[in-house]
């Protein structure tokens, strides 16, 4: 496109709420450069979080890449740590956004300086960045070459993302293609989440199962019925939602601590009070759900989770224990209880977390690989850091996450246990 061809677009959209910019510019198919606003801070910025919001939305980002999501877990995890905010506009509208924090990872001669996702690793999760196909090759190369050459990391990170997530092949590209010299690296399977494509109706839902878990199931729901009548409530008024998830804290922390484990908020740093933060704020845009299941006038099971645009993202169960519940497979039941409820509110499709659960399977979830894009600069001094330090972080997770977190601190008395340690956390890139 000319000077004079793009100042007249410029002009057109001068003016013009950012609304309806974006569609102007899909329906000319005209890719404008971007301009970078970049910001070390989270800024208090109303405007900024509302329209972050709508291209999450929009690019079919989760919800872990809402603004309010990456601001408290910068809030929380931010210490010590560099913010990257990369918000890139054409006209008055965000086409991109990437949210990365720098940290410095090792010791002595092998210390390196590590780039990543704001979010990422306390705990993972998918993470499919906000950003438009049609200015994505310049953004993902724009973004990458200020980490490597202006604040010289030597490992960059980003993910996980879904293998469908739309901007893997631009990304891949951009990094992968040797348009970028000094850079190298590679798409590394990282685990695999399972995500349920939800139909029109709960008919629809039960037709979709194998015959042989659908006869299981419903016989499962008519022993549970044989208790008292079944109902589902779904709290997300803001008045009632952080009364409801203390109680759900509660059952989830009971039924892990029956197994000998600390659960989710005990397991991860700081994991309850950030939660407690997030769903004061995500309640505030009628974003969170409680779904509980009731047997009678029992809660016996309740899954956390959060709608953002079409699609709602489960966050974690819980569920009643002891051997009159156990027998009557609560976590499945349950979970077919809140794919009703996800159908019966409209929601396109259900993000069911990392990890390989085969229930989740068996009710009709598709798993799909999660990747993380790790490169590193192949200047000299970079590699030898990089090496030493990938060395001492396969000493510490076999020795911190296999041996101490997974197989001593299980058989401790209770006030011996602890979480995971948020300085071996820190080596997950």
């Amino acid at each position: 496109m000319s000077v004079v061809e793009r100042a007249a677009v410029r002009q057109k959209l001068a003016g013009k709420p950012s609304d309806t910019v974006l569609p102007f510019l899909h329906s000319l198919m005209i890719p404008e450069p971007p301009i970078l606003r970049l910001e070390t801070e989270f800024p208090v910025d109303e405007k900024l979080a509302r329209d972050w919001d709508r291209l999450a939305i929009e690019t079919d980002a989760p919800v872990y890449m809402s603004f309010d999501w990456a601001r408290l877990w910068w809030q929380f995890y931010g210490k010590n740590c560099q913010l990257r905010l990369f918000l890139f506009s054409v006209g008055d509208s965000l086409v991109g956004i990437l949210p990365v924090y720098l940290r410095s990872v090792g010791f002595g001669p092998f210390r390196i300086r590590v780039a990543r996702l704001v979010g990422a690793n306390i705990p993972p999760k998918i993470f499919n960045p906000p950003v438009l196909e049609a200015w994505s090759d310049n953004i993902w190369s724009a973004v990458i070459r200020h980490l490597f050459d202006r604040d010289r990391c030597d490992i960059v990170s980003l993910g996980p993302v879904s293998e469908t997530y739309k901007g893997l092949q631009s990304l891949t590209e951009a990094a992968l293609n040797g348009r970028l010299p000094g850079i190298a690296g590679a798409l590394i399977d990282r685990d695999v989440h399972t995500v349920y494509r939800l139909p029109k109706n709960c008919d629809e839902f039960f037709a979709s199962i194998d015959p042989k878990e659908r006869k299981v199931r419903r016989k499962k729901l008519r022993d549970l019925e044989a208790k008292g009548p079944l109902r589902v409530d779904v709290v997300k008024e803001p008045v009632s939602v952080e009364r409801e998830f203390a109680r759900f804290v509660r059952q989830h922390t009971a039924q892990w601590e029956a197994e000998g484990r600390p659960g989710h908020f005990h397991a991860w740093p700081r994991a309850l009070e950030f939660h407690q933060e997030l769903v004061k704020a995500q309640a505030k845009l009628q974003r969170v759900r409680l779904m509980s299941l009731f047997v009678g006038e029992e809660n016996v099971a309740t899954q956390y989770g959060f709608a953002f645009g079409k699609n709602l993202y489960a966050e974690l169960p819980s569920r009643a224990t002891g051997p009159e519940w156990d027998r009557l497979s609560l976590g499945c039941s349950s979970q077919v209880k809140l794919l009703e409820s996800a159908i019966t509110e409209g929601f396109d499709t259900m993000e069911s977390g990392l990890g390989h659960y085969e229930y989740k399977v068996l009710l009709g979830g598709q798993e799909q690989r999660a990747l993380n894009l790790r490169l590193h600069a192949t200047r000299r001094s970079s590699q030898f850091r990089t090496k030493g330090c990938s060395a001492l972080r396969d000493l510490m997770v076999v020795l911190s996450q296999k041996v101490w977190y997974k197989r001593v601190s299980p058989r401790l008395p209770k006030a011996l246990r602890a979480g995971q340690s948020e300085s071996t956390l820190n080596f997950d890139f």
